[in-house]
């Protein structure tokens, strides 16, 4: 075998061995999602659907109508829609807090991924 092709099989071996460790980080650090995390990471999934959009015009829609009184249910939150605004802006704190939440701990996993891919090409460098 020649030298260089050794020199190939190491580079690969140790290719597959940063890998495999970035791969373990990813899965340790999924373990240790603590049950809040994965419900704001839940939450903040569900929001950021193309469906979520339809949902909540639906929703809004329906409650205008019935509010205008041009529906069989009696109105109430009658224009401005008062209790409608209440609601959609607590929702909007909400669900900001939620998406900042999820996009914080995934920027520190992002961080921890990319502290062990610099050190594992350092090291393969070095060899």
């Amino acid at each position: 075998m020649r030298t260089g092709d050794r020199s190939i099989e190491s580079s690969t071996a140790v290719a597959d061995e940063n890998i495999r460790a970035v791969a373990r980080t990813q899965a340790k650090a999924a373990q240790q999602r603590t049950t809040a995390q994965r419900l704001t990471d839940a939450i903040a999934e569900v929001a950021g659907r193309e469906c979520t959009v339809a949902v909540h015009a639906g929703f809004f829609a329906l409650w205008i109508v019935v509010n205008l009184g041009a529906s069989p249910i009696p109105p109430f939150d009658p224009f401005p829609f008062t209790l409608l605004t209440t609601v959609v802006s607590l929702e909007a704190i909400f669900l900001t807090l939620f998406v900042l939440s999820s996009q914080n701990r995934l920027t520190r996993d992002a961080d921890r991924r990319a502290h062990l891919i610099c050190k594992s090409t350092f090291w393969q460098n070095k060899r």
